[in-house]
């Protein structure tokens, strides 16, 4: 898994901006389903704020997963989905996930595999990856500031003290039944054909310091996308 313990972490992919042309990345422009695994240590409002994103200088895709600031999970221009929040038990681990439907803009949130809540249209036919999209963890950022000594224009308030393990994007809208199956494996059983970006944090590669991205996006040595701490 992944620790976070500091307000200004960020972990990124190398290649700053997704390549809409990748044939495997170009897949996610008409949907995709995000998940992971996340435990908090504190949780006071500022630290709960988790952004696993996928985002561009258009608009945003962000899936925060817990309360806090923003009230739970946000995908483009909408407001967040109140996400109910699990108080001292989400010192434990739960599995969050939501998909994001790019034709009619349908979005669906799920908790530990079950339904959450559902919105009928936000963003819809939003060509995000026409935009500099890019994808990242950590606090509230861009990349104009990922460069440490500019981490103080990004928004340290949304962030979090706590862990994250097995974050997967799949380029396809999953059905309930699909997210609970996902909920239910862990690693390695995360892959399939759809799978573009998968994290376990469990492959170690020559570089220190870099996690191994096991979806797609990898074929043919594509080591673009592995992810940067």
């Amino acid at each position: 898994s992944l620790s976070i313990s500091d307000p200004g972490q960020i972990a990124a992919t190398r290649a700053v901006n997704l390549d809409p042309s990748h044939p495997e990345v170009a897949r996610l422009a008409d949907g995709f389903t995000m998940m992971a695994w996340l435990r908090f240590n504190d949780m006071t409002s500022a630290r709960v704020q988790l952004n696993i994103a996928i985002s561009s200088e258009l608009d945003g895709n962000f899936f925060q997963p817990f309360g806090g600031l923003q009230g739970g999970y946000q995908f483009g221009g909408g407001g967040p989905a109140m996400a109910s929040t699990l108080g001292a038990d989400a010192s434990t681990w739960h599995h969050y996930a939501q998909s994001w439907d790019a034709s009619s803009g349908a979005r669906a949130v799920y908790l530990d595999g079950q339904p959450l809540d559902s919105v009928a249209s936000v963003s819809p036919n939003l060509s995000f990856l026409d935009q500099n999209a890019y994808m990242y963890i950590g606090m509230n950022c861009y990349p104009a500031y990922w460069d440490a000594e500019a981490h103080t224009t990004c928004n340290s308030a949304m962030s979090i003290d706590g862990e994250v393990d097995d974050v997967a994007v799949y380029a396809r809208i999953m059905s309930p039944a699909d997210v609970a199956a996902a909920a239910a494996r862990s690693g390695r059983d995360l892959l399939d054909a759809d799978a573009i970006f998968v994290y376990t944090f469990d492959d170690p590669t020559t570089e220190p310091g870099v996690v191994r991205n096991l979806g797609t996006a990898a074929s043919g040595g594509n080591r673009e996308y592995d992810m940067v701490l």
